[in-house]
């Protein structure tokens, strides 16, 4: 396991909804990063090209981009739980996530590989399950906030 400094220097850590977030403001290149993301996700995810995704495409998205949990969950644990990201993540209450709630999502999720393994580990934490990833992995703290899903 990672030492606190460790933890302190990746600067993650878990918001009260479950979500990482960056504890420093995001850099202007995480930013870009993010926005570019998010762009090619909704081109490659959104099937029907109204410019949303839908809880099925969001699951497929979800679903390669976060592997590792979706390998160690049923599906009924996976369907939950994408149900749990898309309504903590749809800002504006319409059941779809427009580029802007994804973009949101690339910045505190997406946005490198650090976070990512980091909302992959807090998410398995948060299950009960052992991360498979190696002890310098980046982690984030899950123990004590709200469920990222709530699958049982």
């Amino acid at each position: 396991m990672p030492s606190p400094a460790h933890l302190r220097s990746s600067g993650l850590q878990v918001s009260t909804d479950g979500s990482p977030y960056m504890e420093r403001p995001p850099t202007p290149r995480t930013k870009e990063r993010a926005q570019h993301l998010a762009a090619k996700l909704m081109a490659r995810y959104n099937a029907d090209g109204h410019g949303m995704l839908t809880k099925e495409e969001l699951s497929a998205l979800l679903r390669d981009h976060l592997m590792l949990v979706a390998a160690e969950l049923t599906e009924s644990q996976w369907e939950k739980c994408v149900a749990n990201v898309l309504q903590r993540g749809d800002r504006d209450g319409d059941g779809h996530w427009n580029l802007d709630e994804l973009d949101r999502f690339c910045q505190l999720c997406l946005a490198s590989e650090r976070q990512r393994n980091a909302y992959e580990i807090m998410v398995l934490q948060q299950l009960g399950k052992k991360p498979p990833l190696a002890p310098t992995s980046p982690l984030a703290r899950g123990s004590n906030t709200d469920e990222a899903c709530d699958a049982d």
